[in-house]
């Protein structure tokens, strides 16, 4: 059973909002299975995320033009929601406040102001920053819990980045950021230790920045969340990476996430898979689901050390399990979005068409799935990358990634790569993935009170990811990026190069598609890839009701997709190549019948 009280994470809510474009109006729900209540618990409920005090965000002004920094309209023109009129929180949708205690806390243990008390708000993200869609017809405005988001996560970043160096940088901008924030305890103590702390945070930030650091630009709706996690846990071991640095090159759409629970792989490839142990009881625990969920609260500004020899104690973070299992509960709720009856009815006699069509030539790998089938269980159908009978031929780069990028273990180097289980132990270098999967380990030993009251010692049952031997020898630098494509083309790799393919319900309501978000609509995806667009606008939330993608809006942030640089070289994880199972004998009318299909999934 849902626990209200937790808060919660990642996704949000799907219910249909008809609002004028320059207000709130009445609300008439796509029925997705959850309240309106949960729906806010999801929007803004604590998963353990810290990225800077609520105080010190509300107080930074922007560089650019001296407004404040962190409000809604400035995030949204960063492609993140503004809260519904029913929204007391004063924040955008999928921002959460966490309070701590922050007592054995390392990174976020803070303080600017004498006796400060260790329960000061902090903000960080949940997951329905990037997992909750808006689409626009006309006046009407469609919230998507669980689709895809807009959000330009990389120019946030910077931005941020960029008001907390000017603050530290330029007295006047120092003197009025320090009144907003200490107020009444305005001293010279005090803003003496108010600089001290926004100096360690600036210094942490552009540590976190300098291994993320690419020169790929991810835009709207995209990220490279496997990049983030992996440098985030390099950086938890203490090592010095130079020479290892992993440039978070290979962002992803956001994926959507109803009916997330009942699928054994998640993620666009294979590399950690969900696992729930069952109790006489009958519930069940997924261990690999939490186990997945707290990599990403370590991705996005959780509070973890890692330390040497952790034991059965495990690490000290602020990730928020308890609240991650309520997530994952709560998500078993989540139906996709119907096509909605204000953008018209799907044409009959091209959806009896496209049924069959889709039938014979996709059902294969998209096997079908009821939009309220809330149990059947999802086996992973996938697609390779190069070879086999199928290959999908789509951007490499997100799937290489994770499983070539190395760094130093630093800390843990010398211990058991699973905590307690095995003997196998850490040398001096190891991949991305064992880093990660030994600090998850690390962390939900470190929540057994959380966990025990749930899931007994389900924690120890943590399901390892996939590992491939001879790929960390222990070599001095990183391997050149030229190289790590090469392993994953050879055979040691080749099988593991595969993306995922899922069940359609709700795909009308996600793009622009391909796992990297290259393709504009579900008629170009349909088209040989020579032909599909090489450059689109991002961004826009009008619905295309004919193709199904999104049209820019006037007055709208829009970011422009390239799949090629200006020079005509393809930029390594925007390729819009791949997913062509002979598009190219599909007539425009099949290619219309095979999308008024998919509107009825």
């Amino acid at each position: 059973m849902f626990r209200y009280s937790l808060g919660v994470l990642i996704c949000s809510t799907a219910v249909l909002i008809i609002a004028a474009c320059s207000g709130v109006a009445r609300e008439a729900r796509l029925e997705q299975g959850w309240t309106a209540q949960q729906r806010l618990l999801w929007y803004h409920g604590n998963q353990g995320s810290r990225l800077a005090p609520r105080a010190w965000l509300a107080a930074l002004e922007s560089p650019a033009d001296g407004q404040p920094f962190f409000t809604i309209e400035r995030m949204e023109t960063l492609g993140y929601l503004a809260p519904d009129a029913n929204d007391a929180s004063g924040l955008p949708i999928g921002f959460a406040v966490d309070r701590g205690p922050d007592d054995k806390f390392e990174r976020s243990r803070l303080r600017w102001f004498d006796k400060q008390p260790g329960s000061e708000p902090w903000i960080g993200m949940n997951c329905a920053a990037c997992h909750t869609g808006e689409i626009r017809n006309g006046g009407a405005r469609l919230r998507i819990d669980g689709a895809p988001g807009m959000g330009d996560f990389q120019s946030f970043i910077e931005q941020l980045d960029a008001a907390l160096q000017a603050t530290v940088r330029e007295p006047a901008r120092f003197d009025r950021f320090a009144k907003r924030v200490l107020n009444e305890r305005d001293n010279i103590p005090n803003r003496t230790m108010l600089r001290n702390a926004l100096q360690q945070l600036v210094i942490w930030q552009a540590r976190v920045q300098a291994m993320n650091q690419s020169s790929s630009r991810y835009g709207l709706g995209r990220l490279d969340a496997f990049g983030h996690i992996f440098n985030k846990v390099a950086i938890a071991t203490g090592a010095n990476q130079e020479g290892f640095e992993a440039p978070a090159n290979a962002p992803v759409s956001y994926p959507f996430i109803w009916n997330v629970p009942q699928h054994d792989i998640v993620q666009w490839n294979r590399i950690a898979p969900n696992k729930g142990v069952r109790f006489p009881s009958g519930e069940t625990f997924d261990i690999g689901a939490i186990g997945r969920n707290t990599g990403e609260v370590i991705g996005v500004f959780a509070d973890v050390k890692v330390t040497r020899s952790a034991g059965i104690g495990g690490y000290v973070s602020s990730v928020n399990v308890a609240n991650l299992d309520a997530m994952e509960e709560q998500l078993t709720k989540l139906y996709s979005p119907s096509w909605p009856q204000p953008f018209g009815t799907p044409a009959q006699d091209a959806v009896r068409v496209g049924a069959k069509l889709f039938r014979d030539q996709c059902s294969g790998c998209h096997k079908p799935l009821a939009r309220t089938d809330l149990s059947k269980p999802i086996i992973a159908q996938m697609s390779p990358i190069w070879g086999g009978s199928k290959p999908v031929g789509t951007d490499p780069w997100m799937a290489c990634n994770a499983f070539t990028y190395r760094a130093r273990t630093g800390v843990l180097e010398g211990g058991k790569t699973a905590l307690l289980a095995g003997t196998e132990r850490f040398g001096p270098l190891a991949d991305h993935r064992q880093i990660l999967t030994a600090t998850v380990i690390g962390t939900l030993a470190g929540k057994k009170p959380q966990i025990l009251k749930t899931s007994a010692k389900a924690f120890f049952g943590l399901p390892r990811v996939i590992e491939v031997a001879g790929l960390a020898e222990p070599e001095n630098a990183q391997k050149p990026p030229e190289e790590r494509l090469a392993l994953c083309k050879a055979a040691a790799l080749k099988e593991l190069m595969a993306y995922k393919a899922r069940p359609l319900n709700g795909i009308w309501a996600t793009a622009p598609y391909l796992h990297n978000g290259s393709v504009k609509s579900l008629t170009e995806l349909l088209l040989p890839p020579a032909k599909r667009a090489r450059s689109f606008p991002v961004g826009g939330r009008v619905l295309d009701t004919v193709n199904v993608g999104f049209l820019p809006e006037p007055g709208k942030p829009i970011w422009t997709f390239n799949v090629v640089d200006p020079a005509g070289r393809e930029i390594p994880g925007n390729s819009n190549d791949g997913h062509d199972y002979g598009n190219a004998a599909l007539t425009s009318e099949d290619r219309r019948a095979l999308v008024e299909y998919m509107k009825t999934l």
